[in-house]
């Protein structure tokens, strides 16, 4: 697994965490830039933590949402700090709803941007649809566009907000 940590404010008690599924888009930028947006324009700064997973590890060990080194590290620097753990989405958390609510359970303030509330209710319903999509495209790799298309759909109509 590549990883790498950038530190943008190490005075700050913040983590920010970063995560990208494929090294193809950890080296393009795909997908960092737009969390990268969504943090700064939520006024948000702290440490950078960025975790890049590799198609071979995904591939080769199952339990891959459970093993973030970097995630790890965040986290560390949470209980030393006090800060708070940031994430701009959920999925880019972890795609599996065990996993995000023992982090949620685990006492470390978390704030995911596209969450209203970081609650029970609004957890449990985003973890599941991650895990739902990940699980779905798996199966069925056209499917993640499917499901953006009706994401995109929700959100024009202004259902999603």
């Amino acid at each position: 697994m590549k990883t790498q940590t950038l530190f943008t404010d190490p005075s700050t008690a913040n983590a920010i965490y970063l995560r990208v599924s494929t090294t193809k888009q950890g080296e393009s930028g795909l997908g960092l830039e737009g969390q990268r947006r969504a943090i700064q324009s939520a006024g948000i700064v702290g440490t950078e933590f960025l975790e890049v997973e590799s198609a071979s590890v995904r591939r080769s060990r199952p339990s891959r949402r459970k093993t973030r080194p970097v995630l790890e590290q965040a986290i560390a620097h949470c209980r030393t700090t006090g800060g708070t753990l940031v994430v701009a989405k959920l999925d880019r958390l972890a795609r599996n709803v065990e996993f995000v609510f023992a982090l949620k359970n685990s006492g470390i303030p978390i704030r995911a941007l596209d969450l209203p509330e970081f609650n029970t209710l609004t957890v449990g319903i985003f973890a599941s649809f991650a895990q739902f999509e990940s699980e779905r495209i798996s199966d069925n790799p056209s499917f993640h566009f499917e499901i953006r298309a009706y994401m995109k759909a929700i959100t024009l109509l202004g259902c999603g907000q």
